[in-house]
């Protein structure tokens, strides 16, 4: 079996729409238990941020292995260098993933308020070898640690345009 490389996981838009999913079940099994204005589901310029992240072999290292981001940014203080300029340059393959994602509706834009909401509620990380089930992990416990986090210590911490 060929080994993936980590050019053909970025420009394979499927993986990268089971990454936003999974985005999207992480945020909301977190932002569902608490009461207040955020709501339950990410705002739709959170995604932008999502696969500059997850397919960065440090950072995803560093949510693949830890369970909240003040460990994450311990381990590895230089995660938001060049963060924005990154999702500014991946905005395609991310408009491209959403694309995916809604047209097989694992995930659905409601655009009353500006969020994705996840369709299916399931995660199916089990189903993938090991290279893609390290970006579905990594891409849910991005997913918490966004929703337990404020947006304003999200620009802060990853120094974005949010």
């Amino acid at each position: 079996m060929k080994q993936i490389t980590s050019f053909d996981l970025i420009q394979n838009v499927a993986i990268s729409s089971l990454a936003l999913h999974s985005f999207t079940l992480g945020y909301y099994s977190v932002a569902n238990k608490r009461n207040d204005k955020r709501g339950n589901y990410p705002s739709v310029k959170y995604f932008f941020y999502i696969l500059p992240l997850i397919y960065h072999e440090d950072s995803l290292d560093n949510f693949y292995q830890n369970n909240n981001l003040h460990r994450v940014f311990a381990h590895y203080p230089e995660i938001s260098a060049q963060l924005q300029h990154r999702a500014n340059k991946m905005s395609i393959q991310t408009f491209d993933a959403l694309n995916l994602a809604f047209s097989t509706k694992l995930l659905k834009f409601n655009e009353d308020h500006q969020i994705i909401q996840q369709l299916r509620l399931t995660d199916i990380a089990e189903l993938w070898p090991q290279d893609i089930k390290k970006i579905v992990v990594g891409s849910r416990k991005l997913g918490f640690f966004f929703a337990k986090t404020s947006e304003q210590t999200l620009r802060l911490r990853f120094n974005i345009l949010i």
